[in-house]
């Protein structure tokens, strides 16, 4: 029942853990209420930005 066709929905999911981002369609980064970054988990990642340093600690 989860695995229904969702694409039509937007969600929004704030967290401590890092990992729950990973499957993510979008992340976005933000810093003092500006978004600083935004992709993917991968995109972040590759970028280094500031997303890449607060997932490896």
């Amino acid at each position: 029942m989860l695995r229904r066709d969702r694409s039509h929905l937007v969600g929004v999911l704030i967290s401590h853990r890092l990992t729950a981002f990973v499957g993510c369609d979008r992340i976005c980064v933000f810093d003092a209420r500006c978004i600083i970054g935004s992709g993917s988990y991968d995109d972040l990642m590759a970028l280094g930005g500031s997303y890449a340093p607060m997932f490896t600690v």
